[in-house]
């Protein structure tokens, strides 16, 4: 009885590992001052003080509405490259480096999953990024 019922407890948790595991496609890995992150699935939001490494978001884009992205982003300093990935493809969305700003949209989108990968090369300063479904 009592083997039978490690076992349960061995096999519950590796099913809530393997769950929790299972998410998100990209994983964050950051290194980061003053973030402040919100991620609902038509909107996600990012601002820093300082920050080193990878961090994505997940939005749905739906049947009939929002198959248009909405992106803005602003850095003070260092290098930042934002991938997007729809339809199983990663695409290079923009580049960003020192003292630049980007404000434009990503048409036509197909409905479904839309992950968005924000990657720094080098460490970065004050920086701001909006993506929205409309």
């Amino acid at each position: 009885m009592e083997r039978r019922i490690k076992t349960c407890v061995v096999a519950a948790v590796l099913a809530c590992v393997c769950l929790l595991a299972s998410c998100n496609k990209y994983v964050s890995h950051y290194s980061a001052l003053g973030l402040v992150r919100t991620n609902t699935a038509r909107s996600a939001y990012m601002s820093f003080h300082s920050l080193e490494g990878v961090v994505s978001f997940k939005l749905k884009c739906k049947k009939d509405s929002e198959k248009r992205m909405k992106y803005s982003a602003s850095l003070e300093s260092g290098n930042v490259t934002v991938f997007y990935e729809a339809s199983g493809t990663r695409t290079e969305l923009f580049a960003l480096g020192a003292g630049e700003e980007v404000s434009s949209y990503l048409d036509e989108l197909e409905p479904g999953t839309i992950y968005v990968i924000v990657e720094t090369d080098e460490p970065c300063q004050k920086g701001a990024f909006h993506f929205d479904m409309e």
